[in-house]
Formats: C-alpha cells, sequence, structure tokens
C-alpha cells in the first residue's frame, strides 16, 4: 500500500473522531502521516521514541514502517505498543489499537505469514464497522486476497449488497428534479462525487466511455455531485464532454443515506431499487470494473427505446431527457450606468443552443435586448462591468473554436465590438470575471485546465489586463507549487488605491506550502496581484470555522467599500448542509450568516449607498427555494431575512444598486421554464 492510501485513511479517521488529547509529539507525528510524509514522521519518532515511549507513537511508527514498506519492523513496533497499558473508553486509544490490529494483519500478509495475517485481520472484523470502516475495506480486501471465505461474507455486507436504496430527488444543472422513481424505469448506475477530488477527475473520461458502451441499452446513468455548485459542475462536464446527466446534492444528505464516504463511488441499482454493485474507484481497479460489468451482464439488457435518462449532449449543455425546458435563461450579471439603466448579461438556449444576452432594464421594464453570441456555439457563464467612460464590458466561455475559451467584447451607444478571444487554452478555459481601476484599466480573471502527466485534471487561475488598447500577456494568479492542486471559480475588485485582488476557491493540501495552514480540502484564498505579487504566497480567507474541520469552501464573492475594506463571502459545505459565510479581509474569524440547519448557496455581496455591505443567496425551505439576504451597518450583520422566492430550484441571485434603490435580479424556475426576474427590494433588512 502507498503512503498516500495511508494518508488519506488516518484524514478519514482524524474527521470522524475528532482526536483532541494527544500529545504534541504526537500530535505532529499524526500531522506528518496525513501529509503522506511517512519519512519525514518516521525520522522523528526514532530521534523521540528513547524518552517518550507511548502506544500511540508505537503504533504510528508500525503504520509509517509499513507505508515505507518496512513490514517486518512495522509487526515489531505493534508488538511494543503492546506492552503499554491503556485506557479503552478514551476514543484515540480505541482508534491506536484498531490501527495496531489491522496494520500487523496486513504486515503478516506483506512477507507471507498467512495464518498469522488471517488471525488478525479476522480480530479486526469485530471493530465497529460504522466507525471504522475504511480500516474494515482493506481488512476484507486482504481476507479476500488470501482467499479467507470471511472476507466475501463480509464485503457483501460491506457494500450493502442487496439493501433497498433510498428514495430521492434532485436537480440537474438547469434546475429540472429528477427523482430515484425516474430512474428506476431502468436498471441504473449512479456515480457519486466532486469536481475537486483527484479520483473524480481521474476517471472522468473513462466513467464516460462505460457509459458510452452502454448507449444502445435499458441502462441508465447519472453523475450525482456532492456539496458543488452548479456552474462549477457544468463547467466540469463540459470540459470533460461528460455524456451523463449531473444532479445536484446540495447538502449532501442523499451522499449520507448511500453511505458515501469517498469519492468516487459506483452503484449499480436495479430497477426495483435494490444495490447490486458498491465499490469505489471502479475505474482505476481494472479488476473492480470487470466486477461491474459481470454484474451487468446478470441484467441481461434489452436494447433502449427513445426515453433515455443518459445525455445525448452536443457539447454538453441540454441533456435530451424528456424534462427539459422550452427556454431557460441563466446565470444573471448585473451593473447600472449614470443614466439609471440596468444592464443584465445572462445566457438562454431559446435559439436552440446557449448564446449570450444583453438587457436593459428602466425601473423594472425591459427596454432594449441584445444578442451578444450568434454563432452555432456554446456560449455560458457571462460577467458584465461597466467602465469610467460608461462603457460595457462584456466577457463569456465559448467553445467555437474546438476547446471552450474566454472571449470579450465591449457595448456603448448601440455599437458592439467584434468578439476578442481571451485564451488560447491547449486544454479548457472557465469562469471569467471582471473589474476596472481608477484609470480604467480592466482585468479580467479565469482558471484553465491543464495537462498532469497523461491526465487533464490541474486548474489554475490567470489574469489579463486591458490597458492602452492593448491586452497583455497572461499572469499567473494561483500557486505554482504544488502542481496537482485545484484553484477555481475565480473573482475580482479593484480597490480605491489601485491594488487588485482575486479570491478563489483551492483544493489545499497541507505540508505542501511554503506558508502552512491546517485545512483539508477547498478553501478560500485571496491574493493581491498587484505588481511584485508572489504567486505563491496566498491570503488564507477561511479561518477556524471552516479550515480545521473537514469542510469544502467553494464559490467566493468580492467587495469593496469607500474605506477600502475588502469583504469576502462564500460557500461551506458541511456533512449534511451548506452555509454562508462572510469576512472583512483584515479580521481574524468570519462571520456565519445563515441557519445551519438549511441548505443555502450562490452568495453575491456588493455595497449599497450608505456603503453598507449587502449580502442575497439562494436558500431552501420546505416549500419550496427562496432568496435571503442579509446587511451589515456599524459593523455587525443583521438577521437573515427573505426577499422573494424563486421557484422549485435555487437561483443564482445577484442585486444591483442604481441610484439609492436595490434591484434583485435571479432566475425563476417553474416546472417548464427558468426566466430572469427583476425586482426592486423593497423591505430593508434590519
Amino acid at each position: 500500500m502507498k503512503a498516500l492510501k495511508i494518508s488519506i485513511l488516518i484524514i478519514f479517521l482524524h474527521i470522524i473522531t475528532g482526536l483532541t488529547a494527544m500529545t504534541d509529539l504526537e500530535n505532529r507525528c499524526f500531522e506528518l502521516i496525513t501529509r503522506d510524509q511517512a519519512d519525514s514522521a518516521y525520522v522523528l519518532l526514532t530521534q523521540n521514541l528513547i524518552n517518550n515511549e507511548s502506544h500511540a507513537l508505537y503504533v504510528f511508527k508500525g503504520v509509517c514502517e509499513y507505508g515505507l514498506k518496512q513490514y517486518s519492523l512495522s509487526i515489531e513496533s505493534m508488538i511494543k505498543a503492546d506492552n503499554y497499558t491503556i485506557d479503552i473508553a478514551n476514543e484515540e486509544n480505541r482508534l491506536n489499537q484498531a490501527l495496531n490490529v489491522v496494520f500487523r494483519g496486513l504486515s503478516y500478509k506483506e512477507i507471507g505469514n498467512r495464518d498469522s495475517s488471517i488471525v488478525y485481520l479476522k480480530k479486526a472484523l469485530d471493530l465497529d464497522h460504522d466507525k471504522y470502516d475504511w480500516l474494515i475495506e482493506l481488512v476484507v480486501r486482504a481476507l479476500i486476497e488470501q482467499g479467507d471465505e470471511n472476507g466475501l461474507i463480509q464485503q457483501k455486507r460491506l457494500d450493502k449488497i442487496g439493501e433497498k436504496v433510498s428514495e430521492f430527488k434532485l436537480p440537474d444543472l438547469y434546475g429540472r428534479l429528477h427523482s430515484s422513481q425516474e430512474l428506476q424505469k431502468t436498471d441504473y448506475i449512479l456515480h457519486f462525487g466532486t469536481t475537486w477530488c483527484g479520483s473524480c477527475q481521474s476517471d472522468a473520461k473513462d466513467f464516460n466511455a462505460f457509459v458510452q458502451a452502454y448507449k444502445d441499452r435499458k441502462l441508465s446513468f447519472a453523475d450525482i455531485f456532492i456539496g458543488e455548485s452548479p456552474n462549477t459542475v457544468l463547467d466540469f462536464q463540459k470540459h470533460y464532454r461528460a455524456n451523463t446527466m449531473a444532479l445536484l446534492d446540495f447538502s449532501g444528505i442523499v451522499a449520507q443515506q448511500y453511505h458515501i464516504n469517498n469519492f468516487t463511488a459506483t452503484h449499480l441499482i436495479s430497477k426495483e431499487g435494490f444495490r447490486l454493485f458498491n465499490k469505489h474507484d471502479v475505474f482505476y481497479d481494472k479488476e473492480d470494473k470487470y466486477s461491474l460489468i459481470n454484474e451487468i451482464d446478470k441484467l441481461s439488457l434489452s436494447k433502449k427505446d427513445k426515453q433515455s435518462l443518459v445525455c445525448d449532449s452536443n457539447f454538453c449543455y441540454v441533456p435530451q431527457t424528456v424534462k427539459d425546458y422550452e427556454l431557460y435563461e441563466l446565470s444573471p450579471k448585473a451593473v447600472a450606468d449614470k443614466k439609471g439603466n440596468v444592464w443584465v448579461v445572462f445566457y438562454s438556449n431559446r435559439t436552440g443552443n446557449n448564446d449570450i444576452y444583453l438587457r436593459c432594464y428602466k425601473k423594472e421594464k425591459i427596454t432594449n435586448e441584445i444578442r451578444i453570441t450568434k454563432e452555432l456555439s456554446d456560449d455560458y457563464s457571462p460577467d458584465i462591468f461597466i467602465d469610467h467612460n460608461q462603457k460595457l464590458w462584456l466577457c463569456w466561455v465559448s467553445n467555437i473554436n474546438g476547446k471552450y475559451d474566454i472571449y470579450a467584447c465591449t457595448y456603448k451607444n448601440d455599437k458592439l465590438s467584434e468578439p476578442t478571444q481571451i485564451t488560447f487554452s491547449k486544454d479548457d478555459a472557465f469562469h471569467p470575471a471582471l473589474a476596472c481601476n481608477s484609470k480604467n484599466d480592466i482585468f479580467i480573471t479565469y482558471y484553465k485546465w491543464d495537462f498532469l502527466g497523461h491526465l487533464s485534471r490541474d486548474r489554475d487561475v490567470f489574469m489579463r489586463k486591458y490597458q492602452k488598447n492593448k491586452w497583455s500577456t497572461e499572469i499567473r494568479i494561483s500557486p505554482s507549487k504544488p502542481d496537482f492542486d485545484d484553484a477555481t471559480d475565480p473573482v475580482i475588485i479593484c480597490s480605491g488605491k489601485d491594488s487588485v485582488y482575486v479570491a478563489y476557491s483551492y483544493d489545499y493540501h497541507p505540508g505542501c506550502y511554503l506558508q502552512e495552514e491546517q485545512a483539508y480540502g477547498p478553501t478560500i484564498f485571496m491574493q493581491n496581484v498587484s505588481k511584485d505579487f508572489d504567486e505563491n504566497n496566498q491570503t488564507l480567507i477561511g479561518t477556524k470555522e471552516t479550515t480545521l474541520k473537514y469542510v469544502a469552501d467553494i464559490s467566493p464573492a468580492l467587495c469593496n467599500d469607500k474605506k477600502d475594506n475588502i469583504w469576502v463571502c462564500w460557500d461551506a459545505h458541511f456533512d449534511n448542509y451548506r452555509s454562508i459565510f462572510v469576512k472583512k479581509s483584515n479580521q481574524i474569524s468570519e462571520t456565519l450568516l445563515t441557519d445551519r440547519t438549511k441548505v443555502c448557496i450562490n452568495s453575491f455581496i456588493n455595497v449599497d449607498h450608505n456603503d453598507n455591505p449587502f449580502i442575497v443567496w439562494a436558500q431552501q425551505e420546505p416549500t419550496g427555494w427562496v432568496i435571503a439576504g442579509s446587511e451589515c451597518k456599524n459593523s455587525y450583520w443583521s438577521e437573515s431575512k427573505v426577499l422573494t422566492k424563486t421557484g422549485i430550484q435555487a437561483s443564482e441571485p445577484v442585486w444591483v444598486l442604481s441610484g439609492k434603490e436595490k434591484y434583485l435580479i435571479y432566475t425563476n424556475f417553474t416546472e417548464d421554464s427558468a426566466s430572469l426576474e427583476f425586482k426592486k427590494i423593497k423591505n430593508r433588512i434590519n
């Protein structure tokens, strides 16, 4: 087993047990192991064990030795650990005792002592399966590899084969609800994951090829993305040219019901609703992939009729299912000019493919609308900004030249400029955002995919500057070290001092950075990208609440006030809920704005005419989705208040200040359409 596998295991156990009572030395060794630095932990343990012997330290030493393939030494360390009496009522001690038994059995297996290995591995089967399921999984696989029948028996128990699965309803990327009952028209496969996990990215193409192999059979597929936002998943699906329907498990509650604790996870379910197959990283492991194929072959699938839940995607912009909208208008962004006009950019499928549109409102009435893109291409993810000369700047993503790249144009006095291609990516570029400084220089940020070895799975944030009628060369914003992390969903603002700030969500791996912080998984970082900045020196925005726990911080939004304070808000995905946090960049702690029992996503922040920050977001209620908001006065955030209902699904709300009036723009979802709404925010939040 690689040290990396041990690292993932220990991190997971750390999360579920909440270790707190370790000594400083034990804690340091524990941290090194979780950072894939088993060799460094081993050196530290060797240096300190003479004067600091304990059950925990010998167990940690044994785990390190196993990861370094020193199996005989690992067994010796575990035996030495037995010399210390421990209080098994202590959670940390129970964990260490479990590690002792499991890794002793695994080490005996590696040196060829089958009898001793079976003894310890069978003893490990008495562990709490729910608490130590990762350990049990290692034990079961080792037993199967050694031909012990207990392994096969426990594998079915572990995989919950034959269990009736939970029913669910989840939205797709366009707001349409799909149910498990709808899927059960055929046998079906659920593929659970995220956009940021390495295995989810690495097996995406293989999974797509697997789906394609069954396109003419009655077998349905759905990708379920856990704790993600629609636009990020849309980028992911487009990048991998995915041919499956993507469903959004905003809170992770469905993943919890399906016992998902590792990504990716693949479930084969019969049309009667019983689980037939359950493995993670199936497309990493040829043996597991063949096992899945064998289970599918047992179903004797007939040929498929026209009603299929497999997406016949054309650049993957509209899954062709029975619930297609006649029309959708999505992802609005807005600015106001000095004449009281509010300009809204969005994308819509009204011509049969995705195009960018610019719409003008005057006091809640539409006065003009322009179609910006007119090619047979997939155009989406727009942004808009108005410069000091009242010229509108527009940007978006398009695959007009085969790859997804960023394009931009301007609009003033009814004149639309020709689009300029901003990126020329070797892979794909997504999620553009615009800003302008006091000198009327225009900045655009975005992220690009890049190849990492033979895999397309590394994402980084970049920026270009438009000055004196010329675009600058591309500037890298996100860290260059290490080269395997993901930086996504950038947002950008210019401060009154002409500093430029870019914030983004970053898949963070402790132990790999110049400046250490305690964070596991995606977290919000910010960079001041004015001249002479260092891309490897980030500012951590997420603090104790989000980074010291297993939380995914995503979808940042930025604004600044007249005092040059920088405000950041974002979504945070916990075990089975989503929350909105906000923080002034020079503060230590963030503020929780939402009820922990609710699912809240897609936050947006701006300042009003009194220079008070004001945030809106989508919030799930028992009767449907609403838009809620909160404002900051005298450094205190108000209790959140519902502003309006948005229909059956979550919107991406934004608001804009025109004069002293606040206008809210969002998508209203009905059963068969999704159209923009433009409303004045009438009630003040107290």
